[in-house]
């Protein structure tokens, strides 16, 4: 699945570009599935970081466990952590059908995204790679008859379903591996190098600029 804003993780972790992708299909045709790729996408990345880190895992390694684990706290900014939570939350309230029906999926889409760059500068790479970030076209679909548009609709989830399938395939073949695998544990003085990098690549994001706006989307999520 190509995406529109995340093929330059796609080298390293083809499952989070591909995630990503999704979500950007999803963002305008069924925004609640939109979400729930979202929340796929910070899972897959929060497991990649643990694995990368040498991190362990808690005995219940659902994404909330994981994110509230206290290893990871030392290892990775407030700030980043609130906006892992954020579209977690958004995540499970779509999947319950939750949502306040004037909830936006586009800035949980522009955040996985600037978490996405997050993650790519962590690891290595350069802030100048990460691409500007463009918004999801909305389809025009304005003149069609609605039997039009629901044979369209029809045809790009069947080929979404099929790209589905290849996604679980790679993430399939992800768990096996991992569950391979065993490291030692960080350090504390490497888990405070973690977080000091991570705190430096969040305030060149500008992360503590979003603080202000995510409140303002959890209370829209809780009401």
């Amino acid at each position: 699945m190509e995406s529109v804003n995340f093929e330059f993780l796609r080298d390293k972790w083809p499952e989070l570009a591909s995630l990503g992708g999704f979500a950007e299909q999803y963002a305008w045709p069924d925004p609640e599935g939109a979400l729930v790729k979202l929340r796929s996408f910070i899972e897959a990345m929060i497991r990649r970081f643990y694995d990368g880190n040498n991190l362990p895992k808690p005995v219940s390694d659902s994404l909330f466990e994981l994110l509230n684990a206290d290893k990871l706290k030392k290892a990775v900014p407030a700030v980043v952590l609130n906006s892992f939570h954020n579209i977690r939350l958004a995540g499970n309230k779509a999947a319950h059908n939750e949502l306040n029906r004037q909830f936006s999926v586009m800035d949980p889409l522009k955040d996985a995204f600037k978490l996405g760059c997050w993650f790519f500068i962590i690891n290595g790479g350069k802030q100048d790679k990460c691409p500007p970030y463009a918004q999801p076209k909305k389809p025009i679909t304005v003149h069609k008859k609605t039997e039009a548009l629901k044979k369209e609709k029809r045809l790009v989830q069947e080929q979404l379903a099929k790209q589905e399938i290849e996604m679980q395939s790679l993430l399939h073949e992800l768990d096996t591996t991992r569950s391979k695998t065993s490291a030692a544990q960080k350090k504390i003085e490497e888990l405070e190098a973690l977080l000091h990098t991570g705190k430096a690549v969040a305030d060149a994001l500008g992360f503590d600029e979003d603080t202000t706006r995510k409140r303002l989307i959890d209370a829209e999520l809780a009401s």
